[in-house]
């Protein structure tokens, strides 16, 4: 751990201290992480459900694609980014655990109400309280992670946990089709309130339920003792973590900037994919669900596990900046993936679809590394949280709704889709990929930038 009082006036000088103590065993460790990573799963299945029933909720709802796209983005994310620093902050504070197990029954019980909702605003009132629960996992598990997870092997970790992300995409894809197509033909009739209900309500109430597991589960994970602070404090005040994030601005901006620009491009291919693949290929859901599903699992675990680990190599090899560097190069191929628009059938854009979400993957998990190295111990938790902040409150409130946007106003047409997705897709992940880039430079010019990577 970092021995910083004053980041902002410590930054160039010697070296400090740092906590001797040995991390705990790797086995609690790596439980917390499946335990965190399963609980990830769970939480972007109940957020992306939503994009697999766009046409179902349009129709039944009576609303437009503009509608649609505020409630895939800008309603989740509205409470899950502004939530979430304060959320982080509590995780800087209070045990970690409670933290984590009140946002998943939160999150879980906000899922099944978005099955009951009966109008547009109901709707949008719900996904809010799903953002709002969620928003308390990553910044509380990542801490807990960072105190079981030598510098070393923390990018892996990191990897692994985002590929509960990914894959909870694809879960939300490929479960949620799957449920869909269940309903409509009565296979779920025995759970009590399903029977004649519109099935992708159903598929709400179905897909909310592992909630309470994940609850039960999370507590069995051991709190870590935090590492050691200076002279022997466990947090930081208010005013010393703002004063770091000051001191290390010129690293944190560009890396943060980049988290913006790939969740813009992350999200409007994760909300409008598969209502690509509907108009323009007629599939359904369940159709979708097997051959999107299954390449985005493939290319997001790809992504953000493989990544993650080279990039953990990378930096071992040549130093902090070089993982920044890696990820600007991962993140162009979110840019070709992207060109959705350019594909002459459904298996194509399913694979630009893959190559996104392993360029979106991989830059972010690789992103979310650097903070790490960046930032010492005692600010873990909101560092995280601004994390969320920047991918979702920027990426997911404009990605979507972007695409909707220049489908009404530019192309004049619903079938236009893919070339809207790319229209907004590209830029944004090559503009993400030069943030990275001006973060490793950064970073390279100045290495005092980043706090002792022993903390």
């Amino acid at each position: 751990m970092s021995v910083v009082l004053n980041p902002a006036r410590a930054i160039g000088a010697a070296p400090p201290a740092t906590d001797a103590r040995p991390y705990p065993a790797a086995v609690l460790g790596w439980w917390a992480l499946t335990v965190f990573t399963i609980a990830l799963v769970v939480a972007y299945a109940d957020r992306q459900v939503l994009n697999l029933l766009v046409d179902p909720v349009r129709a039944d709802l009576g609303i437009s694609d503009t509608q649609i796209s505020l409630l895939q983005g800008a309603a989740f994310a509205l409470f899950y980014a502004t939530a979430g620093v304060p959320l982080g902050r509590a995780a800087d504070i209070f045990p970690r655990r409670a933290v984590i197990v009140a946002g998943v029954l939160g999150w879980s019980a906000s899922a099944f109400a978005c099955g009951l909702a009966a109008t547009y605003g109901q709707l949008f009132l719900a996904r809010l309280c799903v953002g709002f629960g969620e928003a308390a996992l990553l910044p509380a598990a990542l801490s807990i992670l960072a105190d079981y997870f030598p510098p070393t092997r923390r990018g892996t970790a990191i990897g692994v946990i985002i590929v509960g992300a990914a894959t909870g995409n694809a879960v939300a894809t490929l479960i949620g089709g799957f449920m869909y197509g269940a309903v409509k033909v009565g296979a779920f009739n025995w759970v009590p309130g399903i029977a004649g209900v519109h099935a992708w309500r159903a598929v709400f109430f179905l897909i909310s339920a592992p909630g309470a597991l994940v609850a039960l589960l999370v507590l069995t994970v051991r709190e870590p003792v935090r590492r050691a602070l200076p002279g022997g404090a466990d947090r930081a005040s208010l005013k010393e973590a703002l004063a770091e994030f000051r001191a290390r601005a010129g690293a944190l901006v560009p890396i943060y900037v980049s988290l913006a620009l790939m969740g813009v491009s992350s999200f409007t291919m994760i909300a409008w994919a598969p209502a690509l693949l509907s108009r323009r290929y007629g599939l359904s859901p369940s159709e979708i669900a097997a051959q999107l599903g299954l390449i985005a699992m493939v290319g997001g675990v790809i992504g953000s596990l493989g990544m993650a680990m080279i990039g953990d190599a990378v930096t071992r090899r040549w130093g902090k900046s070089a993982r920044l560097a890696l990820a600007a190069v991962v993140a162009l191929t979110a840019a070709i993936g992207a060109g959705v628009g350019l594909a002459s059938s459904a298996l194509q854009v399913s694979l630009l679809a893959g190559a996104s979400t392993f360029g979106t993957a991989g830059s972010m998990a690789i992103a979310s590394a650097s903070i790490q190295d960046v930032v010492s111990g005692r600010i873990r938790g909101v560092s995280a949280a601004l994390v969320s902040l920047a991918a979702v409150l920027v990426g997911m409130s404009f990605g979507p709704t972007l695409v909707a946007l220049v489908t009404d106003a530019i192309y004049h047409d619903p079938a236009a889709l893919g070339w809207s997705i790319t229209t907004v897709g590209v830029p944004a992940a090559i503009a993400g990929a030069a943030a990275l880039w001006w973060g490793h430079d950064s970073l390279r010019r100045k290495p005092e930038l980043a706090a002792d990577s022993g903390y």
